[in-house]
């Protein structure tokens, strides 16, 4: 069933655009990028003298093969907090969290184990979005289905499961662009909504390695039954 939060006119619309959007932002990029050579100022500008600002955790650790993917805010304090793609063999994909002053220096919180209170806690593909006092996060799951599961945290360590820890956004029927997989949100709450913009995954044969992937959006108001318990069914 296609929950009532994702609207299908909005996803239909970015599809129809996302083709046009592609070539014009590529003909943009290649025009900045001659000219910048013309200045002379196609220079790395990559902070920390170009090295990682979060490295690799030691041996053992959630992270020691991968930190990866951030999704990062700022708190009312001015820090900076970061939601980001761990994995190692013998946590599997997690979440882990991270703080900083400067947005370079960062210290693993928590710890440096991962968030807790996800379930399914396999997860990886996530956003994070601030919603009043508290953050919401759509994440992906390995070892579960092929859709996009939701939590509230109020710290942004200690997570509690929406919709009774089932799917908040599920795969579409089998004629929509996102039948197989709905995953990689990414969270905007702007004025009474919080949207999400995803990649839907279809099957297609002959297609680039049998997939194709289309853009669309999902909506949820805000400080309502949608973030405590779900979206309306």
């Amino acid at each position: 069933m296609v929950p009532a939060w994702l609207d299908r006119a909005a996803a239909t619309g970015l599809v129809a655009a996302a083709g046009a959007a592609r070539v014009e932002a590529a003909r943009e990029r290649q025009a900045a990028a001659g000219d910048a050579d013309r200045a002379g100022l196609r220079r790395d500008r990559r902070a920390n003298d170009g090295r990682p600002v979060l490295g690799m955790g030691p041996a053992g650790s959630p992270d020691e093969v991968q930190a990866a993917t951030p999704a990062v805010l700022r708190d009312g304090n001015g820090d900076y907090r970061m939601w980001y793609a761990a994995w190692s063999p013998k946590h599997n994909h997690t979440i882990c969290i991270a703080r900083s002053a400067d947005g370079i220096g960062w210290t693993r919180e928590n710890g440096g184990q991962p968030v807790e209170g996800l379930h399914p806690a396999i997860a990886y593909g996530h956003s994070v979005a601030r919603v009043g006092e508290r953050y919401v996060m759509l994440y992906m799951a390995l070892e579960a289905t092929r859709d996009l599961y939701g939590a509230t945290s109020t710290d942004g360590v200690h997570w509690t499961m929406l919709n009774d820890a089932k799917p908040v956004l599920t795969t579409g029927a089998a004629e929509d662009f996102d039948a197989n997989i709905v995953g990689h949100p990414r969270l905007l709450a702007q004025g009474d909504a919080l949207h999400a913009w995803y990649t839907g995954y279809r099957t297609k044969s002959g297609g680039l390695a049998n997939w194709e992937l289309r853009i669309g959006l999902a909506r949820a108001p805000l400080l309502t039954a949608a973030l405590a318990n779900g979206p309306d069914r």
